[in-house]
């Protein structure tokens, strides 16, 4: 009976979330107390282990948060019960990263130490207001989480005992299903994103603004290497997309724009996202859509694959999406430092690329210091 009342949508969506984790190489950040604190421990080890268990094989970046008994006893000592997962969550998370959160009752009840697992609901709302996906498994009526996650799967019983022993097959049940999922599958390309405007085009100074994107067609200028550097990523195999937002531009301007382009540099496609951030579209950068919208349509392997941008945007779209960042230095972005690579120009930028070429499954990044030998 409690098997036939499963909500088979939300388990398959929350396999395809974690499946596309692992595409994009993202972190999975999992919770519990008590007895889901193990659930927990458990699930965050059959990702990191479990569901790609060959040799040398990528499984998928797993923490679970409760893990470092002294820095949680620490963080519980000197902020509260109620601050735990959100407190850690500040040094741990990651952009794009998904929460998965265990708890029997959902954050619903309370006993001698108030309401039950606030610190779950607080991690779980520090994931989405940076536009992580939060799942969460519960029992009894889902309590809070229910309408907080993205994803609730409720186990439909009101005994502790068999909502904990669910949550156990429930974990099982999607490591395998994720297992089969990543065994089979097989992306066929890799690509290189390339910011437009300070990366591809000059940018340029208007009376009123300086350093901009062209607003005409009249002011459109490839910057010298442009060409060069999407003909080497052509020539090592990769795919050259364009992800650009261009809120400002009329439409016929922007279709002259992306036409010239065209003829001017071998890429291979161009995709833009017409909104400003008032908007809260999927598409404008720094969130992933355009990314993830041209790794669909041409089967791109993103963790295998590169953002070039010359904007924090650009970089935490690359990170978000799980690509490796390469940052184009110049004197207005030197305060960002969160890129893996940093290339002092568009040659430089071509070289790390370069660099690998013959990757395969396994992930290599670094941070780079601002520093001369940074830019070698």
């Amino acid at each position: 009976k409690t098997v036939g009342e499963f909500d088979r949508d939300a388990i398959d969506r929350a396999i395809e979330a974690l499946f596309h984790a692992w595409r994009r190489d993202l972190w999975v950040y999992t919770m519990g107390n008590g007895g889901s604190a193990s659930t927990a421990n458990h699930f965050a080890c059959d990702l990191g282990k479990t569901i790609n268990d060959k040799m040398n094989a990528r499984a998928l970046k797993a923490m679970c948060l409760g893990d470092n008994y002294p820095i949680v006893t620490a963080t519980i000592n000197d902020r509260g019960w109620d601050t735990l997962y959100d407190q850690l969550l500040h040094t741990y998370y990651t952009p794009g990263g998904i929460g998965v959160a265990f708890s029997v009752h959902g954050g619903k009840g309370k006993d001698l130490g108030g309401a039950w697992s606030q610190n779950l609901l607080r991690g779980l709302q520090f994931i989405k207001d940076r536009g992580g996906i939060t799942i969460g498994f519960s029992g009894f009526d889902g309590g809070a989480m229910k309408d907080l996650c993205d994803i609730s799967i409720v186990v439909p019983a009101n005994y502790t005992s068999l909502v904990e022993a669910f949550h156990v097959k429930l974990h099982h049940l999607i490591i395998f299903r994720l297992k089969e999922k990543i065994e089979g599958y097989a992306p066929k390309n890799r690509a290189v994103f390339l910011d437009r405007d300070g990366v591809l085009v000059k940018l340029v100074d208007y009376p009123d603004k300086e350093r901009v994107a062209p607003k005409t067609l009249a002011d459109f200028q490839i910057l010298p290497g442009a060409k060069e550097l999407v003909q080497k990523i052509k020539n090592m195999g990769y795919l050259a997309i364009v992800v650009t937002n261009q809120p400002n531009i009329a439409p016929v301007e922007l279709k002259a724009m992306n036409e010239k382009l065209k003829q001017e540099l071998p890429i291979d496609d161009i995709f833009f996202c017409p909104h400003l951030d008032p908007d809260n579209c999927r598409c404008r950068k720094p969130k992933a859509g355009m990314l993830l919208d041209a790794a669909d349509k041409y089967d791109i392997d993103l963790p295998r694959s590169f953002m070039v941008g010359d904007w924090w945007r650009d970089i935490d779209a690359g990170k978000i999406a799980g690509t490796k960042t390469i940052l184009v230095s110049m004197p207005s972005n030197d305060h960002i430092l969160h890129y893996d690579y940093l290339a002092k120009d568009l040659a430089h930028a071509g070289k790390i690329i370069e660099a690998h070429k013959n990757d395969s499954l396994k992930i290599i990044t670094h941070t780079h210091e601002r520093t001369e030998t940074s830019l070698v």
